[in-house]
């Protein structure tokens, strides 16, 4: 996700990094304003070895297996992964995306019992 912002922004772009915990999952969301992702390739974007296509315009490199790889981890762990774009601080020329990872996790327990 971070990785991808990086590589997707431009130089003097925005990226934006939030967490929060919510008692019971933790939510990380990472926005950009980079080149964003077409509206209608964004039902795709979790396909292996897809890449959109102005990234294929832009000469960025690239597998197009990042983002299923993630999100078969995210899902094996309980978890979600969302992507919007543009993003909540794109433009017009830099539409950005917002990728938003929810995980769940459980309080420790402390043993009380003693050896």
């Amino acid at each position: 996700m971070i990785c991808n912002s990086f590589k997707y922004t431009k130089a003097g772009g925005k990226i934006i990094v939030t967490m929060k915990d919510n008692d019971t999952h933790l939510t990380v969301e990472t926005s950009d304003s980079g080149i964003g992702i077409p509206q209608n390739e964004l039902k795709n974007i979790f396909n292996e070895f897809y890449r959109a296509t102005n990234v294929k315009h832009d000469g960025i490199e690239g597998s197009g297996l990042g983002l299923a790889l993630v999100k078969e981890v995210i899902e094996r762990h309980g978890g979600k992964i969302e992507i919007t774009s543009p993003s909540k601080i794109g433009t017009v020329e830099n539409p950005g995306t917002t990728v938003t990872v929810i995980l769940p996790y459980e309080s420790p327990t402390i043993n009380s019992e003693s050896n």
